[in-house]
């Protein structure tokens, strides 16, 4: 029966240890913000990034700060992607118009 127990807590372990990891995004950084380039698709950006954490066709706010906003409202197609994560607490908010990014601009939370 005692087996049993520490195999179960060693699964439980490696379990948390895994969700730890994968909550901060390494890919998420100054260094692959900068090897973003207008008229990528989102594809591209994903490749580099990997998936977004949030998208919206509405606004995007910047960091916590609610006054620093991105409005994707300059034409139609308009899409807000934000990425998070990394070392420093990278937030990377790119907008993509027709799948090409038009916009890009990152935030460190240090």
């Amino acid at each position: 029966m005692r087996s049993n127990s520490n195999y179960t807590r060693r699964i439980l372990a490696v379990l948390a240890l895994v969700s730890i990891v994968g909550c901060s995004d390494r890919r998420v950084s100054r260094e692959n913000f900068l090897k973003l380039q207008e008229g990528m698709t989102l594809s591209g950006v994903e490749s580099i990034l990997g998936a977004s954490h949030e998208q919206s066709t509405d606004r995007c706010t910047i960091g916590s700060n609610p006054e620093q906003i991105v409005t994707p409202s300059e034409g139609p197609g308009i899409v807000c992607h934000v990425w998070r994560g990394g070392p420093n607490g990278v937030e990377v908010i790119v907008l993509f118009q027709q799948d090409k990014v038009v916009f890009k601009t990152a935030v460190e939370k240090r």
